[in-house]
Order: C-alpha cells, then sequence, then structure tokens
C-alpha cells in the first residue's frame, strides 16, 4: 500500500502538490497536525482531509465513489497538502515612496510606511485555482510577494486622502483610522483569493529623509520667517499711523480755525475728520466725541461744508488727495468725498 505525506519543514511551505496526479485505490494519505489535505478533481474540491490518516477508498471517503474508475487503477485526483500554521502575523512595507503635496504649502512630499497583518486561507479551491495556479509548492514568502501590491496600492490611496486634509507629519496619529480604512478594501480583495484578512495595523507613517524633504523644511522655516517679520512690520506701521494720525488732530483741536484749510477745503468737517480717524480710534481707545468737537451731527456738518464750500471742485479734490496721501482718510473715504464732490457739478 502506498503512503503519500508532507515531510517538508512547515516554516518552508505553504501548500505543496504531491507529485503523482492519478493516486491508487486503496493508497494512504497521512495527514500530520498541522496540515489538512485538499482532493481536487477537474480544478473543483472534492475533499477536505484533517490530521489522521485516510485510505483512498469509497469505505472511508464515500464522496470518492464518484470519482472510481477501475478499482485496479487510478484516481483523477490532485493532492495538495496546506500548512496551518503558516498563516502568522505577516509585515509589510511600501516599496516605492507615497507621493503627495502637503496642502499647507503645496510642496511635493514622500512618505514611507509599514505596518503587519494576517490572514489565513478560507477558500481553498479559490486559492489554489486564483494564486497557487499550476505550481506545485507555494511558499509563505510567495504569498507576502504576491499580496504586497494589493496592500501598498490601497494603503498608499488611503494615506493620500488623508494627508489633503491637514498637517502630513500627524500621520502616525492617524494610524488606526487609516488602518481601518484600508482594510475594508483590502478584504475584498483577499476574499476573491480564497483568504480572510485579520488584523491590519500601520505602525508608521514618516517622510522620507531625501532632497524633497531638506526643500521642504528649509521652506517651511523661510515662511516662518517672513511672517514674523511681516507682523513685525505691521506692528511698527500701525503704531507710527497712530503717531501721526494723534499729532494731526491734537494740532486740529489747537488750532481750531485751520480745520477750514485742509478738511473744510476738502468737504471734510473736524468731526468727520475724527470720524475718519476710526482707525486711530480703536488703536489708541480714546472717546473722542466728535459731536461735542464739532457742536453738531457729523454728517449733517459734511454736507454743509460740501454745499457752502467756496473752493473749486479740482481744489477739494485736489485737499482730499494729500489726506488720502497722509493715511488721514481710507481709499473708500476718498472715493465717497470725490463722489460728493463731483455730483455737485
Amino acid at each position: 500500500m502506498a503512503v503519500i505525506k508532507c515531510s517538508l519543514d512547515p516554516k518552508s511551505f505553504l501548500v505543496w502538490k504531491y507529485k503523482d496526479e492519478n493516486p491508487r485505490f486503496g493508497s494512504q494519505i497521512i495527514v500530520s497536525q498541522t496540515q489538512q489535505v485538499a482532493l481536487l478533481a477537474s480544478g473543483k474540491l472534492v475533499s477536505i482531509l484533517d490530521p489522521g490518516a485516510h485510505t483512498l477508498e469509497s469505505a472511508n471517503i464515500p464522496v470518492l465513489e464518484n470519482y472510481i474508475q477501475d478499482k485496479k487503477r487510478a484516481f483523477p485526483f490532485e493532492i495538495w497538502f496546506l500548512n496551518k500554521i503558516a498563516f502568522t502575523e505577516f509585515k509589510w512595507g511600501t516599496r516605492t515612496p507615497i507621493n503627495i503635496f502637503d496642502p499647507q504649502t503645496q510642496l511635493p512630499i514622500r512618505l514611507g510606511s509599514y505596518g503587519s497583518y494576517k490572514a489565513q486561507i478560507n477558500d481553498v479551491q479559490a486559492f489554489l485555482l486564483q494564486i497557487v495556479g499550476v505550481r506545485t509548492e507555494y511558499s509563505l514568502t510567495s504569498l507576502k510577494e504576491f499580496l504586497l501590491p494589493h496592500i501598498e496600492r490601497d494603503t498608499k490611496s488611503a494615506i493620500a486622502e488623508e494627508s489633503a486634509q491637514g498637517n502630513v507629519f500627524g500621520l502616525t496619529a492617524k494610524a488606526k483610522k487609516i488602518s481601518e480604512k484600508i482594510k475594508i478594501h483590502l478584504n475584498e480583495t483577499f476574499k476573491s483569493y480564497g483568504l480572510i484578512l485579520g488584523d491590519f495595523y500601520i505602525q508608521d507613517i514618516s517622510p522620507i529623509e531625501d532632497e524633497q524633504l531638506t526643500t521642504y523644511k528649509n521652506a517651511i522655516a523661510e515662511g516662518a520667517k517672513i511672517r514674523v517679520k511681516g507682523q513685525a512690520i505691521q506692528e511698527t506701521e500701525a503704531g507710527y499711523r497712530a503717531e501721526r494720525t494723534y499729532n494731526t488732530l491734537d494740532k486740529l483741536a489747537e488750532n481750531e480755525g485751520s480745520t477750514s484749510s485742509a478738511f473744510t477745503g476738502a468737504g471734510i468737517g473736524l468731526g468727520a475728520g475724527l470720524g475718519l480717524g476710526s482707525k486711530f480710534m480703536d488703536l489708541t481707545t480714546n472717546n473722542v466725541n466728535t459731536n461735542s468737537v464739532t457742536g453738531s451731527n457729523p454728517s449733517t456738518t459734511t454736507n454743509q461744508e460740501f454745499t457752502t464750500n467756496k473752493k473749486s471742485p479740482s481744489e477739494r479734490i485736489k485737499e482730499l488727495k494729500e489726506l488720502l496721501q497722509n493715511d488721514l482718510i481710507s481709499k473708500d473715504e476718498f472715493d465717497l468725498k470725490k463722489k460728493l464732490i463731483i455730483d455737485e457739478l
């Protein structure tokens, strides 16, 4: 009686095909505690044999009755030994960079990632036909190499999508969320190959140390310097403008008659001039009551001055420009007063 068994080291193989595709009736198959045996006929799964000794006869394996051709001849079977303990935790890592654009700087940056996963055979027939094919032996390393492109594809897609939402240096903190998203996509892929995906983890997502990263870091540092410098300039200009406005209004208050030369000539009463200095008011927080200075409503005073001013429109517009150039009125205020002057013509 022929004895059929697989004596390969469990660490060296995932599936192994018995070389004789026509085992004799009455042959005995020895299945170890770490193995299962799959019997296939014409590409279809006939039976799964668990650990133990199995004699190829219909009394022991009833389904064989349908395949007996001649008791003196052989069964048209393929005998596959499957290693049940081979499916431990697999390590994976991206072999090529994940190319993204940082949403804050719009600069290119390249990321790398790695992690682990667990898988096991769920559909023996699909696994043997879809992955193993015509090979007579298939190793754990071969399976990892086969699955890695699928893992890389879905990992790169998920990381690129998440990186568009914010800081690329904080992606590792979102590893659990990204892992769950990847697992949803991989489940369907693994299922089509007769596999079940167990745990899937991302352990790290980080920039690759290369020339692009150096350029990125330099741009970030330079941008920070520019922001600090720009803030300092704005604060200096704001203080300077406040001081100039304060000095100008202080002089006008000391010499109330002088208001007719500039503000009044331009069609702006002193009260309106103080109103236009609202930016100055915000900076100094002085509560200047424009009505008390002019003794009337600013808008009324302004309209009266426009209708009673004796200077020509061109002279008044010229004086308006001087006020604008000296930052005593805004561009919007200039345009408004200019329009009022032109409307009088």
